[in-house]
């Protein structure tokens, strides 16, 4: 029987137009209380006037380019909902930057599940994911696995990446299990309404639902893409 997903990153990915990556630095997002003044910075923290990182100890990312910012979370242990920092950092950029041309949100989470076995992997695959064929066995040889899943909604899409994976050992550093990672992408427009005193509600609001997406996507995983007994 498979696993359920298990969560292992998350990032919510601002997309926009003459972002200035050369304004991002400890010092601004502190001051600004973008983030809690209390956060300690780690490398490879930098500042450019291309793209600009800020990285903290306790798991966030700050990533800036002239196109977009990302805020980027690695999560350690169980995913839940109450372990996410992102949405408050987010909402204060916003806050702090509300006249830049944003076009679109990207929420993107990543996750994985472990095989036990090379057998256990390639059955997963061969057997259940991809349909019986002869493409299966080209030349004695197999192919090797790496797909993308588009599902496209009226106001949004929804894309998964599924890559094989080598995934270290929590409890033996030197190990390594095999797994698959599922790297989604649940992407959104917006055409706001640069003459209104609300125009950043709509991103605002989607931001405070990156749960719903988040959500939406592990029953993807877990109920259509994991779930064997169909």
């Amino acid at each position: 029987m498979l696993g359920k997903l298990q969560i292992t990153h998350l990032a919510f990915v601002i997309l926009a137009r003459n972002h200035n990556p050369s304004l991002l630095n400890p010092d601004f997002l502190r001051i600004n209380k973008i983030v809690n003044t209390d956060w300690a910075v780690t490398s490879p923290t930098f500042t450019t006037d291309i793209i600009s990182q800020v990285v903290y100890k306790n798991g966030v990312t700050i990533i800036i380019q002239s196109d977009k910012i990302s805020f980027e979370q690695l999560i350690e242990g169980e995913y839940s909902e109450n372990k996410v920092l992102l949405q408050d950092i987010a909402l204060r950029y916003l806050e702090v930057f509300p006249h830049i041309n944003y076009e679109a949100l990207e929420i993107n989470p990543k996750g994985h599940i472990e095989f036990q076995s090379q057998e256990e992997l390639d059955h997963y695959i061969s057997d259940y994911l991809l349909r019986p064929g002869d493409w299966k066995n080209f030349l004695n040889k197999k192919p090797s696995l790496s797909a993308t899943f588009i599902y496209s909604f009226e106001d949004s899409q929804i894309n998964i990446s599924i890559d094989p994976v080598l995934i270290c050992d929590d409890k033996k550093a030197t190990e390594k299990n095999l797994g698959i990672l599922f790297a989604g992408n649940i992407y959104r427009e917006f055409n706001l309404d640069h003459s209104s005193e609300d125009k950043l509600k709509p991103l605002n609001e989607r931001v405070s639902l990156w749960s719903d997406d988040v959500n939406r996507y592990i029953s993807l995983v877990n109920d259509c893409l994991l779930n064997e007994e169909e």
